[in-house]
């Protein structure tokens, strides 16, 4: 499942990378993003939450790629932007999995009579 697309990439990044490699960044934000989804009890997701923290997810490896590559050079504060982004996604699918959780919830009300 792809739970962001390279155009919401290139959209949200300004990336200028091939669709090769942004193919592949892509995977690797899905593989995160399962992982996450795990974390807080959930199989899978979707809607605009989601999306959203893929996307952030996404950026996060973008980041890491261009501090590996030496795109940023020694650009200060890249990893802690790649951790930004990493927090901003776990706390989007925490507030995805409270609002799956919270509209299963069923309230029973019994009357008794007397």
């Amino acid at each position: 499942m792809t739970y962001c697309t390279e155009a919401q990439l290139t959209a949200a990044t300004g990336s200028l990378l091939g669709s090769t490699i942004l193919t592949e960044v892509l995977a690797a934000g899905d593989r995160e993003m399962v992982a996450l989804l795990g974390k807080h009890g959930l199989a899978g997701g979707g809607g605009d939450i989601i999306t959203q923290a893929a996307v952030h997810l996404c950026s996060a490896i973008l980041i890491d790629r261009g501090l590996q590559t030496g795109d940023y050079g020694a650009t200060a504060g890249k990893a802690e932007d790649a951790a930004l982004h990493r927090r901003v996604a776990d706390e989007m699918v925490g507030t995805y999995a409270a609002q799956s959780t919270s509209s299963k919830n069923t309230i029973r009300v019994y009357k008794v009579n007397r």
